[in-house]
């Protein structure tokens, strides 16, 4: 689970602002977060930071943009700088415990245990899942939107999270996607918390999505973009961008008051910490014929004129029934 290192005080104002704007207790934010309660009241007090997802899932829930987060660390970077720190730590107390006896202990010990458990030692080759390769079209681009935004892939799995209370329906689009393109059984699990996890478990199309341009591993370590072949057909740029949206982009009210009346309005928002992929967003966006405007630390692209929202969910649309529903009830509010 990565974590978003915000400046001081801003986490703390981040999830107060959250509490207060949609009227939640801390147990119902925590459990949305899928953390303990004492987890959530310490990231208030910032004694630790909080998770890159729930910060991301707490501002699509509320609205509130996202404060500046000066770095994402993910897990396995964590675990490794405590493991250098303790590494030097027990280094100083107990010097180098690398030696050539201490390895040889090791060595025979590995194959003591390989010799009296060998079912736990899996030796054989492992078949490949054949896939399908599809063609360059609307439903690819629009995966590639999709794991863009909210995907996630390892050397041999494909995930997508989405989540659990709200996302049922999306996920089992993403789902249908993935057995559509590529003829493989994609699942739809569960979680920690309230998540949801679409999993496709294929070295094959983890190599694939690899070879037109997705890559593996962080998203944003990797400062990811669009690949450039999205950008041949104005059909493939208008699907990336759906992708896109329904996964990182939110729909929110704003409320402004001028002149002692209150105006209404509806706004998009995609967020990202990768720079080449928000530029990517607002150019495909201007492409489409909308002017978009972008954050001044450029991680969140927005469309806020009101006819633009309303062309985007005529010529773009979505296909996550939550965005739908959300955007259907704000026009009811305005």
């Amino acid at each position: 689970m990565s974590r978003a290192y915000l400046g001081t005080g801003e986490q703390t104002r981040f999830l107060q602002a959250v509490k207060d704007k949609v009227g939640l207790t801390w147990q119902q934010m925590a459990s949305i977060c899928q953390i303990n309660r004492r987890t959530l009241l310490d990231w208030r007090k910032e004694r630790y930071h909080m998770s890159y997802r729930a910060l991301l899932c707490l501002s699509h829930l509320s609205g509130i943009p996202m404060p500046p987060v000066i770095e994402i660390v993910s897990e396995k970077e964590r675990r490794r700088r405590a493991g250098v720190k303790g590494a030097k730590k027990s280094l100083a107390l107990y010097g180098n415990p690398g030696t050539p006896e201490s390895r040889r202990k090791g060595g025979r010990t590995s194959l003591r245990r390989r010799r009296e458990h060998p079912e736990w030692y899996d030796d054989d080759f492992i078949i490949r899942k054949p896939i399908k390769i599809p063609a360059q079209s609307l439903e690819l681009a629009e995966l590639v939107g999709i794991l863009l935004g909210d995907g996630h892939i390892t050397n041999t799995q494909v995930i997508v999270y989405g989540n659990l209370v709200t996302e049922v329906e999306y996920s089992r689009f993403v789902a249908s996607l993935f057995e559509h393109l590529f003829g493989i059984t994609a699942s739809v699990k569960r979680g920690k918390g309230n998540t949801s996890m679409v999993i496709v478990s294929a070295v094959a199309l983890v190599e694939y999505l690899d070879s037109i341009g997705l890559g593996r591993g962080d998203k944003i370590a990797r400062q990811v973009s669009v690949p450039s072949w999205i950008f041949n057909e104005r059909a493939y740029i208008r699907a990336c961008v759906r992708g896109l949206m329904d996964t990182d982009g939110s729909v929110y009210p704003e409320t402004k008051v001028y002149q002692e009346r209150e105006y209404r309005y509806i706004n998009l928002c995609f967020t990202t910490h990768s720079q080449p992929l928000a530029k990517a967003m607002k150019y495909m966006l201007c492409e489409l014929g909308f002017r978009p405007t972008v954050s001044s630390d450029g991680q969140r692209v927005y469309l806020r004129r009101q006819k633009e929202v309303k062309s985007y969910f005529n010529e773009v649309g979505t296909n996550n029934p939550y965005h739908q529903g959300r955007y259907h009830r704000l026009l009811q509010w305005k």
